[in-house]
Protein backbone atom coordinates (compact mmCIF):
# COMPACT_ATOMS: atom_id res chain seq x y z
CA UNK A 1 0.00 0.00 0.00
CA UNK A 2 1.36 3.41 -0.96
CA UNK A 3 1.71 6.40 1.28
CA UNK A 4 -1.48 8.29 2.02
CA UNK A 5 -1.26 12.03 1.57
CA UNK A 6 -3.44 14.27 3.70
CA UNK A 7 -3.70 18.04 3.72
CA UNK A 8 -2.23 19.66 6.80
CA UNK A 9 -5.28 21.89 7.21
CA UNK A 10 -7.55 18.83 7.34
CA UNK A 11 -5.34 17.20 9.94
CA UNK A 12 -5.62 20.20 12.21
CA UNK A 13 -9.40 20.00 12.41
CA UNK A 14 -9.65 16.21 12.36
CA UNK A 15 -8.61 15.61 15.96
CA UNK A 16 -7.86 17.33 19.23
CA UNK A 17 -4.44 18.93 19.47
CA UNK A 18 -2.21 18.54 22.51
CA UNK A 19 0.61 20.87 23.44
CA UNK A 20 3.50 20.88 21.00
CA UNK A 21 6.80 19.38 22.15
CA UNK A 22 10.17 20.51 20.79
CA UNK A 23 13.09 18.10 20.78
CA UNK A 24 16.64 19.23 19.97
CA UNK A 25 19.31 16.80 18.81
CA UNK A 26 22.60 16.54 16.92
CA UNK A 27 23.24 14.58 13.74
CA UNK A 28 23.70 10.87 14.27
CA UNK A 29 21.70 10.64 17.50
CA UNK A 30 19.05 8.00 18.10
CA UNK A 31 15.75 9.73 18.92
CA UNK A 32 12.53 8.59 20.59
CA UNK A 33 9.43 10.65 19.75
CA UNK A 34 6.90 10.07 22.55
CA UNK A 35 3.18 9.58 22.22
CA UNK A 36 1.54 11.12 25.30
CA UNK A 37 -0.96 9.55 27.69
CA UNK A 38 -0.55 6.00 26.46
CA UNK A 39 -1.96 3.45 28.91
CA UNK A 40 -0.88 -0.17 29.25
CA UNK A 41 -4.10 -1.27 27.55
CA UNK A 42 -3.35 0.90 24.51
CA UNK A 43 0.02 -0.53 23.61
CA UNK A 44 -1.46 -2.42 20.69
CA UNK A 45 0.30 -0.35 18.08
CA UNK A 46 -2.14 -1.18 15.28
CA UNK A 47 -4.32 1.55 16.80
CA UNK A 48 -1.61 4.18 16.24
CA UNK A 49 -0.63 6.40 13.33
CA UNK A 50 2.45 8.60 13.00
CA UNK A 51 2.21 11.42 10.48
CA UNK A 52 4.99 13.69 9.24
CA UNK A 53 5.40 17.21 7.86
CA UNK A 54 8.94 18.25 6.89
CA UNK A 55 8.11 21.97 6.93
CA UNK A 56 5.28 24.41 7.55
CA UNK A 57 2.58 24.09 4.88
CA UNK A 58 4.01 20.87 3.43
CA UNK A 59 2.02 17.78 2.47
CA UNK A 60 1.47 15.31 5.29
CA UNK A 61 2.63 11.72 4.87
CA UNK A 62 2.32 8.58 6.95
CA UNK A 63 5.43 7.26 8.68
CA UNK A 64 3.33 4.68 10.54
CA UNK A 65 -0.19 3.67 9.49
CA UNK A 66 -2.20 1.46 11.88
CA UNK A 67 0.99 0.23 13.49
CA UNK A 68 2.76 -0.53 10.22
CA UNK A 69 6.05 1.31 9.67
CA UNK A 70 6.59 2.42 6.09
CA UNK A 71 10.06 1.32 4.97
CA UNK A 72 10.03 2.67 1.41
CA UNK A 73 10.33 6.44 1.93
CA UNK A 74 13.82 7.94 2.40
CA UNK A 75 14.98 7.06 5.91
CA UNK A 76 12.20 4.51 6.39
CA UNK A 77 14.66 1.76 7.25
CA UNK A 78 15.73 3.76 10.31
CA UNK A 79 12.21 3.88 11.78
CA UNK A 80 10.69 1.54 14.36
CA UNK A 81 8.12 1.53 17.16
CA UNK A 82 8.83 1.06 20.85
CA UNK A 83 6.72 -1.10 23.17
CA UNK A 84 4.52 1.90 23.99
CA UNK A 85 4.24 2.88 20.31
CA UNK A 86 6.65 5.82 20.47
CA UNK A 87 8.45 6.44 17.18
CA UNK A 88 12.17 5.60 17.18
CA UNK A 89 14.46 7.19 14.59
CA UNK A 90 17.98 5.78 14.43
CA UNK A 91 21.01 7.84 13.39
CA UNK A 92 19.07 10.99 12.53
CA UNK A 93 19.98 13.10 9.51
CA UNK A 94 18.91 16.54 8.33
CA UNK A 95 16.08 14.95 6.33
CA UNK A 96 14.40 13.86 9.59
CA UNK A 97 13.71 17.45 10.69
CA UNK A 98 10.03 18.31 10.91
CA UNK A 99 6.75 17.88 12.75
CA UNK A 100 5.59 14.43 13.82
CA UNK A 101 2.01 13.72 14.91
CA UNK A 102 0.98 10.68 16.94
CA UNK A 103 -2.71 9.97 16.38
CA UNK A 104 -5.07 7.37 17.74
CA UNK A 105 -8.86 7.20 18.08
CA UNK A 106 -10.59 9.05 20.91
CA UNK A 107 -7.40 10.80 22.06
CA UNK A 108 -5.78 14.18 21.44
CA UNK A 109 -2.90 14.29 19.01
CA UNK A 110 0.65 14.38 20.30
CA UNK A 111 2.73 16.76 18.19
CA UNK A 112 6.52 16.61 18.35
CA UNK A 113 8.88 18.98 16.55
CA UNK A 114 12.30 17.50 15.81
CA UNK A 115 15.02 20.15 15.51
CA UNK A 116 18.64 19.38 14.61
CA UNK A 117 21.76 21.48 15.29
CA UNK A 118 24.76 20.99 13.01
CA UNK A 119 28.32 22.34 12.72
CA UNK A 120 30.09 22.15 9.37
CA UNK A 121 33.65 23.37 8.58
CA UNK A 122 34.64 25.11 5.37
CA UNK A 123 37.03 24.20 3.88
CA UNK A 124 37.50 20.70 5.23
CA UNK A 125 40.34 20.06 7.67
CA UNK A 126 42.26 18.06 5.10
CA UNK A 127 42.26 20.85 2.52
CA UNK A 128 45.86 22.08 2.02
CA UNK A 129 44.68 25.48 0.78
CA UNK A 130 43.13 26.62 4.08
CA UNK A 131 46.00 28.86 5.25
CA UNK A 132 45.42 27.39 8.73
CA UNK A 133 41.92 28.91 8.97
CA UNK A 134 38.52 27.27 8.89
CA UNK A 135 35.05 28.85 8.96
CA UNK A 136 32.52 27.02 11.11
CA UNK A 137 28.85 27.22 10.18
CA UNK A 138 26.34 26.38 12.91
CA UNK A 139 22.78 25.77 11.67
CA UNK A 140 19.52 25.00 13.44
CA UNK A 141 17.28 22.93 11.16
CA UNK A 142 13.58 23.10 12.08
CA UNK A 143 9.99 22.72 10.93
CA UNK A 144 8.89 26.38 10.94
CA UNK A 145 11.43 27.98 8.61
CA UNK A 146 9.22 31.04 8.04
CA UNK A 147 9.81 32.32 11.56
CA UNK A 148 13.40 33.54 11.99
CA UNK A 149 15.53 32.63 14.97
CA UNK A 150 15.92 35.57 17.38
CA UNK A 151 19.20 37.44 17.24
CA UNK A 152 21.81 36.12 19.69
CA UNK A 153 19.94 32.83 20.03
CA UNK A 154 22.86 30.96 18.44
CA UNK A 155 26.06 31.55 20.42
CA UNK A 156 29.67 30.43 20.20
CA UNK A 157 31.60 29.70 23.39
CA UNK A 158 35.14 28.48 24.02
CA UNK A 159 36.33 25.62 26.22
CA UNK A 160 36.01 27.85 29.30
CA UNK A 161 32.40 28.81 28.53
CA UNK A 162 33.24 32.36 27.44
CA UNK A 163 30.91 33.74 24.77
CA UNK A 164 32.89 34.64 21.64
CA UNK A 165 32.02 37.98 20.05
CA UNK A 166 33.89 40.25 17.68
CA UNK A 167 37.49 39.16 17.11
CA UNK A 168 39.89 37.59 19.59
CA UNK A 169 42.80 35.21 20.02
CA UNK A 170 42.49 32.68 17.21
CA UNK A 171 38.89 33.45 16.21
CA UNK A 172 36.59 35.94 14.48
CA UNK A 173 32.81 35.96 14.97
CA UNK A 174 31.10 36.65 11.64
CA UNK A 175 27.55 37.13 12.93
CA UNK A 176 24.19 35.35 12.90
CA UNK A 177 21.70 35.40 10.03
CA UNK A 178 18.34 33.80 10.81
CA UNK A 179 19.19 30.34 12.21
CA UNK A 180 22.78 30.25 10.94
CA UNK A 181 25.91 31.56 12.68
CA UNK A 182 29.52 31.70 11.44
CA UNK A 183 32.84 31.64 13.28
CA UNK A 184 36.29 31.69 11.66
CA UNK A 185 39.02 30.01 13.72
CA UNK A 186 42.73 29.32 13.31
CA UNK A 187 44.27 25.89 13.52
CA UNK A 188 47.31 26.24 15.74
CA UNK A 189 49.90 23.61 16.55
CA UNK A 190 50.70 24.96 20.01
CA UNK A 191 47.25 24.31 21.44
CA UNK A 192 44.02 22.62 20.38
CA UNK A 193 40.91 24.56 21.30
CA UNK A 194 37.29 23.47 21.41
CA UNK A 195 34.50 25.66 20.08
CA UNK A 196 30.88 25.06 21.04
CA UNK A 197 27.75 26.29 19.27
CA UNK A 198 24.68 26.70 21.49
CA UNK A 199 21.04 27.34 20.68
CA UNK A 200 19.35 29.40 23.39
CA UNK A 201 15.59 29.27 23.90
CA UNK A 202 13.55 30.56 26.85
CA UNK A 203 16.80 31.68 28.53
CA UNK A 204 18.32 28.19 28.58
CA UNK A 205 20.59 26.10 26.38
CA UNK A 206 18.39 23.76 24.34
CA UNK A 207 21.17 22.02 22.41
CA UNK A 208 24.88 22.42 21.78
CA UNK A 209 27.43 20.97 19.38
CA UNK A 210 31.22 20.91 19.66
CA UNK A 211 34.09 21.31 17.22
CA UNK A 212 37.85 21.06 17.71
CA UNK A 213 40.04 22.27 14.81
CA UNK A 214 42.37 19.51 13.65
CA UNK A 215 45.98 20.55 13.14
CA UNK A 216 48.42 18.44 11.17
CA UNK A 217 52.03 19.34 10.51
CA UNK A 218 52.55 20.07 6.81
CA UNK A 219 54.19 17.10 5.08
CA UNK A 220 57.84 17.47 4.12
CA UNK A 221 58.17 17.42 0.36
CA UNK A 222 60.80 15.35 -1.46
CA UNK A 223 62.60 18.49 -2.62
CA UNK A 224 62.70 19.86 0.92
CA UNK A 225 64.16 16.56 2.12
CA UNK A 226 66.91 16.68 -0.54
CA UNK A 227 67.75 20.30 0.32
CA UNK A 228 67.98 19.45 4.01
CA UNK A 229 70.27 16.50 3.24
CA UNK A 230 72.54 18.72 1.13
CA UNK A 231 72.79 21.28 3.91
CA UNK A 232 73.72 18.60 6.45
CA UNK A 233 76.29 17.10 4.06
CA UNK A 234 77.84 20.51 3.37
CA UNK A 235 78.04 21.25 7.08
CA UNK A 236 79.80 17.92 7.74
CA UNK A 237 82.29 18.57 4.92
CA UNK A 238 83.06 22.05 6.21
CA UNK A 239 83.68 20.71 9.70
CA UNK A 240 85.93 17.98 8.26
CA UNK A 241 87.94 20.47 6.18
CA UNK A 242 88.31 22.80 9.15
CA UNK A 243 89.57 19.98 11.36
CA UNK A 244 92.02 18.85 8.64
CA UNK A 245 93.43 22.37 8.18
CA UNK A 246 93.90 22.85 11.92
CA UNK A 247 95.56 19.43 12.23
CA UNK A 248 97.86 20.12 9.26
CA UNK A 249 98.94 23.48 10.70
CA UNK A 250 99.64 21.85 14.04
CA UNK A 251 101.84 19.20 12.42
CA UNK A 252 103.74 21.81 10.40
CA UNK A 253 104.46 23.89 13.49
CA UNK A 254 105.63 20.77 15.35
CA UNK A 255 108.03 19.83 12.52
CA UNK A 256 109.61 23.32 12.47
CA UNK A 257 110.26 23.30 16.19
CA UNK A 258 111.73 19.79 16.20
Amino acid sequence: MGLSLIGERFLFFAAGISQHQHLYHSLGNDVILPCDNVTSSETRCFLFNWLYNPSLGSVTTFKVNKGKVYQNPPGGSRLSLSNNCSLIISTITAEDVGRYTCRRDQAPDTIVHLNILTISPSPADTDPETDNEVTLTCSLWRYDTKRPCPQNSILWVDEEGTVLTGEGDGYKFNGQTDCVSHLTVKRQSNHNRRYTCQFIGANSVKIDAHYSPVYTDPPTSYVSYIMLSLRVTTLVLMIGITVAVITNRGNSHHNRTS
